[in-house]
């Protein structure tokens, strides 16, 4: 699809979704799909009604999506035809509609056969985007996030530079746009009117041959999308020249075997959904230190606090918390506090140590899970660790 019938496809299924569901300034749709196209074209199209984009997990459980209608009021819901048994099972009543199908009224079909003339269409600002947070069981937080531009431009300006992403011309979002990762790097590349390649399901086999037939530069990923993605054919991977990973611990065996395999192309990228990315690791610093998570980004300000709320010397462990100036806007205090427990080195680097609550008390000594899972699995015979404390 080229960005004209994306911008076609998108004004004509808005003028649709005016006046068939009614959608207007302060109304909200909820999106329960997977990364492909219908949802890319509904997105735009809800946001050009100026209503609220609110990204739904598709894993989550039945209990969690029943939360979320009671708490959020959802005036129309768009979802994958796969997730009909869920809706159908939950409280949900109003109204809604199906990303793809054959013969039911879905986006796939309403956007390209809606007939309806092109009204002018008014700039507005009013729309917002809301990540659900709390993964597919605990209870989902609201972050909401203002779409613009200026409000972004620090990180925009930053993964622009740090990532070299001007010199490329096709990036494979492989990651979940409904976890805010995917969605931001999503809009970043449409601004930059690059070739984005998505799926709307990620398999190692699927991904290689990707990358190999468009000849893939740049790659969203999760540590273990690339471990997966190594292990199955690494020679389809040799196009890439940055690959972005997100959204979960990067351990030290990886960044070894990425450096050693496909060069110096991998960047560790760490951000919030409620403070949006923070920190980045770039080819080098992964080099100098496996572990780090990088530096802070222009813009961010990040303390390392103990459990009294006092700043932490070097090498102390306490929790990150982080101000900027494109932190979620419903939050009255402007200090956030991630509940990541981590430590900055005398360079500068910052690494993580886990979350608040994965932190074990072991006589008296705070034992940090994540620190031995990676000395764990810097060894030859270990594929993988997790460690977990026990009542004793």
């Amino acid at each position: 699809m080229t960005f004209q019938q994306l911008l076609d496809q998108s004004e004509r299924l808005s003028l649709l979704l005016k006046q068939k569901y009614r959608l207007a300034s302060g109304h909200k749709v909820g999106f329960l799909c997977k990364n492909h196209a219908s949802l890319v074209k509904s997105m735009f199209a809800a946001s050009f009604t100026g209503s609220d984009i609110f990204l739904l997990n598709t894993e989550m459980s039945l209990e969690q999506f029943n939360q979320i209608v009671e708490a959020h009021e959802l005036d129309l819901l768009i979802y994958d035809a796969e997730l009909t048994g869920l809706i159908e099972q939950s409280i949900y009543a109003k109204d809604k509609l199906l990303s793809y199908h054959e013969h039911l009224p879905a986006v796939n079909q309403l956007s390209r056969a809606f007939g309806g003339e092109k009204a002018p269409r008014q700039r507005t600002s009013s729309s917002k985007i809301i990540l659900l947070t709390g993964g597919t069981t605990g209870k989902a937080k609201k972050v909401a996030h203002q779409p613009s531009l200026f409000n972004y431009l620090p990180p925009f300006s930053t993964m622009l530079t740090r990532l070299q992403l001007l010199r490329y011309q096709t990036a494979y979002i492989a990651t979940p746009m409904y976890h805010g990762y995917g969605l931001a790097l999503l809009l970043l590349f449409i601004a930059l009117g690059k070739k984005i390649v998505i799926t709307s399901r990620f398999e190692a086999e699927k991904a290689c041959a990707l990358i190999r037939k468009h000849e893939v530069e740049v790659v969203t990923v999760v540590p273990l999308m690339l471990h997966k993605m190594l292990k199955h054919h690494v020679e389809d991977l040799k196009s890439l020249a940055c690959i972005a990973s997100g959204g979960a611990e990067l351990n030290p065996k990886l960044v070894t075997e990425v450096h050693r395999k496909l060069g110096h192309v991998l960047y560790n990228l760490y951000g919030t959904s409620e403070a949006g990315l923070n920190l980045i690791a770039n080819p080098q610093d992964l080099a100098d230190c496996p572990n780090t998570i990088g530096r802070p980004i222009k813009g961010v300000r990040l303390q390392v606090l103990d459990s009294q709320k006092k700043q932490c010397r070097a090498g102390q462990v306490g929790e990150f918390c982080i101000k900027n100036h494109w932190s979620m806007r419903n939050r009255n205090r402007s200090w956030i506090a991630t509940g990541d427990l981590g430590y900055r080195d005398e360079g500068g680097y910052y690494f993580l140590c886990g979350r608040t609550d994965d932190m074990v008390v072991s006589a008296g000594e705070n034992v940090y899970p994540i620190e031995l899972e990676q000395v764990l699995m810097q060894h030859p015979l270990i594929e993988d660790a997790a460690v977990i404390g026990l009542p004793d």
